[in-house]
């Protein structure tokens, strides 16, 4: 059985009330996996999921991106590196 079909039969489980505190919990949560009250307001169970895996795809893009972006300073970072250092060696060559 699928994740969200396993939320979804958790969900279904959950009164009306129960159910608004758990949206509750996910727009009051930690910074960055919170979802925005905006989204959930008035949100059915099945599209509280979707929100629920939209904010974990997107957190795992901005991971993803972020780890590209550290490893292509890197390499920019390497490259000029060795730039400097084979321009140096000619300079020293020059002058010798």
């Amino acid at each position: 059985m699928s994740v969200k079909l396993r939320l979804s039969e958790i969900l279904d489980e959950l009164s009306e009330e129960e159910l608004k505190k758990f949206q509750w919990h996910l727009v009051n949560g930690d910074d960055e996996k919170k979802i925005s009250h905006h989204y959930l307001e008035g949100a059915s169970r099945q599209k509280t999921i979707d929100k629920m895996f939209a904010k974990q795809a997107w957190l795992r893009k901005k991971e993803e991106l972020k780890e590209t972006a550290e490893e292509a300073l890197q390499e920019t970072t390497a490259e000029a590196l060795q730039e400097t250092v084979d321009e140096a060696l000619q300079e020293t060559t020059a002058e010798a």
